[in-house]
């Protein structure tokens, strides 16, 4: 069986515990009619729980804030395998502000 490695990171106030799991389930689901599963890098050194980032707050779709997250993730585990998967805060309603998706 085929691997997918993924680097897992959260920012400080993701509420990743509760969508970590079914995130994992729901891409082996989708990876197993190609004879692939994911495979998580640990990136806090020996477990599977992501590598918490410095960022706090939502991460908006504008240029800057996914960059920022990005180096952040790059900078904690600058010799990391697969791809980066980052829980955060995003917001949802660029003009009011007022809906958060976690």
């Amino acid at each position: 069986m085929n691997r997918l490695t993924v680097a897992l990171f959260a920012t400080m106030d993701a509420d990743f515990a509760s969508v970590l799991q079914p995130y994992l389930d729901g891409a082996n689901a989708m990876l197993k009619p190609y004879s692939m599963a994911i495979e998580v890098f640990p990136t806090d050194g020996t477990s599977t729980s992501p590598r918490k980032l410095s960022y706090t707050g939502a991460v908006f779709d504008a240029p800057g804030d996914p960059g920022k997250v990005r180096h952040q993730a790059h900078v904690a585990v600058p010799v990391g395998r697969g791809i980066p998967v980052i829980f955060c805060k995003r917001n949802t309603d660029d003009a009011k502000g007022s809906g958060f998706e976690y």
